[in-house]
């Protein structure tokens, strides 16, 4: 099996890299190996969706998300991924929940740090890897906003991942997956469990080029309906900002959502990769509904002195076979 260093492979969720498990990826890499990655997000709103999936204009987000994360192998097995973003985002339209916040101008303010700790149980011909996640609040930031940075709440994640070439079905193509169970932090008596599956399937066109094709989907357990605006007002009837209940209905709704997307990544050097997605929500419940997302990025690959001396990951152009699959050994 080839493995070459594609670590600049995206994958998303929620919007897609907006989110406490971005990094839960199947393979880890290699003791004393890391990645810093920086990514540019543009993320359009133009819909809300209601409790039935039906979709209602009021008012637009346009958010703007750079990324900063680095992972890093502990050892063969066990990884750790450190990142924050910082969001900047505005809102436009007739029902801002918060000023100056939905004030129509573009707000900045850092998210979470979220801390993603994965073991890989096994590597080949099936990689499985359980991780277990947490999201911290960096800073005390607004949540009650359409343009807010994030909920403000801590969050745990349990859940696996996994990931496989397709040889021989499909020579040069793989792909992987994750499931996560995720717990937030209580908001007046309610926590809104939630199940994610994310997927992706990649297909090495050129020996440094991959095509892929990304889902992110997830169902709410437990939590509050926004009903169906306006003649349904769900579990929120008074809805004014000094009403505690629709002040925190962001924290506490039970929202699902369906998100698909493609992209494509090149790896420029051994230690050089750059990356680009877009994606669009498809379904949903209780939430925004993302018009559209693109994402491009930039990764570094670096080595430390504790990381034990390797042969090239790269093989010769003339010894790499056209019928091999090129499975990543690091997925961002």
């Amino acid at each position: 099996m080839v493995l070459p260093d594609c670590r600049a492979l995206l994958f998303l969720s929620v919007l897609f890299l907006f989110s406490t498990i971005a990094a839960a990826q199947a393979w880890v890499p290699e003791k004393g190996e890391g990645t810093v990655t920086l990514t540019l997000q543009d993320n359009f709103v133009k819909d809300h969706l209601g409790s039935g999936g039906q979709r209602f204009d009021v008012g637009h987000i346009r958010t703007f998300i750079a990324f900063q994360d680095i992972d890093y192998g502990i050892t063969d097995k066990l990884a750790l991924d450190v990142s924050v973003p910082f969001v900047l985002s505005k809102y436009y339209g007739p029902k801002p929940h918060q000023l100056p916040v939905d004030d129509g101008k573009y707000h900045g303010n850092f998210q979470d740090v979220r801390l993603n700790l994965r073991y890989n149980l096994r590597a080949h011909p099936f990689a499985i890897t359980p991780f277990v996640a947490l999201g911290i609040p960096s800073n005390d930031y607004i949540y009650f906003a359409h343009s807010a940075a994030g909920t403000n709440q801590r969050e745990y994640v349990f859940g696996s991942s996994f990931g496989c070439s397709l040889e021989p079905v499909l020579s040069r193509a793989y792909v992987q997956g994750m499931y996560a169970f995720l717990i937030p932090e209580e908001i007046r008596g309610i926590r809104t469990y939630r199940s994610r599956l994310d997927w992706e399937v990649g297909y090495f066109a050129a020996r440094r080029f991959a095509l892929r094709a990304l889902g992110a989907l997830q169902i709410g357990h437990s939590g509050l309906e926004i009903g169906d605006p306006p003649t349904d007002p769900g579990d929120f009837p008074v809805r004014t900002p000094t009403d505690p209940i629709w002040r925190h209905h962001d924290q506490t709704l039970r929202s699902s959502y369906l998100n698909l997307g493609g992209g494509a990544s090149f790896a420029v050097t051994r230690s050089w990769s750059v990356f680009a997605v877009m994606t669009t929500t498809v379904w949903g419940r209780n939430g925004h509904a993302l018009s559209l997302g693109e994402v491009v990025g930039l990764s570094w690959t670096f080595r430390t002195p504790w990381a034990r001396q390797q042969a090239a990951i790269y093989p010769t152009e003339e010894g790499d076979s056209p019928n091999r699959a090129k499975v990543p050994t690091h997925v961002h």
